[in-house]
């Protein structure tokens, strides 16, 4: 958490189910339900998770096309002594989801920032791998199809950790316009598990 000098309000990052709307903290909900507004990616998906669990709240949308200019009002009403929780529609804020640019401002502006645990696609998907969960990294979501370059592709052959790629199946589209075959890639490595629909049931 980064203190807060002189000011009531706070930003909370809040996990939010990635597929069974069980699958949600009491300190989450404990937090939407007394938040003075919900920033949320999309209301419309937030407000399902909401009506599921009772809670009525002021919902403001935060995503990759409003979110700088809404990070400024934010941080004024955190100013005020508001206190605002921050969702996505799915896992962790930030994590491959918009609310960076909130949560670097409330830093830089010295007002508390506290993220609570829950639900993580990363941490899902690398447990349920089998795969080695010592040394581990993630590559962010891109809104479009991603491109791998030549040294791109290398790279990914010779990582010796885990890698967590946010791309489905768009990771292995190469950028000659080919396709990234899987096979070149197992050559060099034990394992390659494809995680999707965690936590769906």
């Amino acid at each position: 958490m980064t203190p807060a000098q002189g000011a009531a309000g706070r930003l909370l990052v809040c996990p939010t189910p990635i597929g069974n709307l069980q699958d949600v903290t009491l300190r989450v909900l404990d937090a939407l339900r007394d938040a003075d507004a919900v920033a949320c990616e999309d209301t419309r998906h937030t407000a399902v998770l909401l009506e599921r669990h009772g809670i009525s709240a002021q919902l403001l949308s935060l995503h990759e096309h409003n979110e700088r200019a809404r990070a400024g009002e934010l941080v004024a009403r955190i100013r005020d002594g508001a206190v605002i929780a921050l969702v996505s529609d799915a896992g962790t804020p930030l994590v491959s989801d918009p609310g960076f640019a909130l949560v670097r401002e409330c830093i830089a502006a010295d007002l508390a920032v506290e993220v609570l645990p829950g639900a993580s696609s990363v941490t899902s998907a690398l447990v349920a791998s089998g795969l080695p969960a010592d040394i581990f990294g993630t590559t962010a979501l891109s809104p479009h199809p991603v491109m791998l370059t030549s040294a791109q592709q290398d790279r990914l052959k010779d990582v010796s950790s885990v890698s967590l790629p946010f791309q489905g199946n768009r990771i292995w589209k190469a950028a000659d316009g080919g396709w990234f075959i899987v096979d070149e890639v197992v050559g060099k490595h034990e394992m390659i598990t494809y995680a999707v629909g965690l936590n769906a049931d």
